[in-house]
């Protein structure tokens, strides 16, 4: 659960995401929206994650927009790892 607070943190001091709500367990839903075409940017996000990094990222839609879910479960990954992945997905939106 700390470890998803941070990620959490990391999301929200940036303008490029929205945060959609504090985490309450270990599950961070997010969406990049710095596009205008935001919906169809996370969608590609969250493909181009699993299939050419290895990274299993949820999908779902919250007030009608669709975002990113992070559930973090290895209690191994630090936080330069989620700060590499937040840099990852800023380059793969643009």
């Amino acid at each position: 659960m700390g470890n998803a607070q941070y990620l959490y943190s990391k999301l929200k001091e940036d303008k490029d995401f929205e945060v959609i709500t504090e985490p309450e367990i270990s599950s961070v839903v997010f969406r990049y929206v710095a596009s205008e075409n935001a919906d169809e940017v996370n969608k590609k996000l969250r493909r181009q994650l699993i299939h050419q990094h290895g990274v299993v990222i949820g999908q779902t839609v919250s007030n009608g927009h669709v975002c990113l879910k992070f559930t973090l479960l290895n209690p191994l990954i630090t936080h330069e790892k989620l700060d590499e992945l937040k840099v990852l997905i800023k380059k793969l939106a643009q």
